[in-house]
């Protein structure tokens, strides 16, 4: 089984990145649809889910809110990304951190899992997460490119 965040890690968001004059994020901006809209998928990624997601279960998760889920879904089909078995996003005004939700998503897929899981995230707090859990963690956008060498074996 393979989980995946999306924003930075399989969307090249970069575009969306903006600090406050006060050095803080701006997530208005980051969060803003038409913007969204505009991602693109990094190097890869496309051929790997689509191979993977054949023989593989492709689970995705983001910080997002629920009010995104049409505008992602939207997205991946633009992308000719797969449908993933199950998309997670966080609830509308869930103010934890990324890590925190994901934390939360992670334990709830482990506990009902069957097979191995490898989970592909931009976000390296999310070390220490895959550890406790045993998932085997995969650094992106890095992780794209080694996995596409490989992909012609499955």
């Amino acid at each position: 089984m393979l989980i995946c965040n999306i924003d930075g890690t399989i969307a090249d968001n970069s575009h969306r990145r903006r600090e406050l004059p006060d050095g803080g994020f701006d997530w208005d901006y980051f969060l803003r649809p038409d913007l969204i809209s505009q991602d693109r998928v990094f190097p890869y990624v496309r051929e790997v889910l689509n191979r993977l997601s054949a023989r593989h279960p492709v689970i995705l998760l983001s910080g997002r809110e629920e009010r995104f889920r049409s505008i992602t879904r939207a997205w991946m089909a633009e992308q000719g990304l797969p449908l993933p078995v199950k998309l997670y996003l966080r609830a509308d005004g869930d103010r934890r951190t990324s890590t925190e939700f994901k934390n939360d998503i992670l334990s709830r897929i482990v506990e009902h899992a069957h097979e191995a899981i490898s989970y592909a995230d931009d976000n390296t707090e999310m070390d220490p997460v895959c550890a406790h859990y045993g998932i085997q963690l995969l650094h992106a956008p890095a992780v794209w490119e080694e996995l596409f060498r490989f992909i012609h074996l499955l």
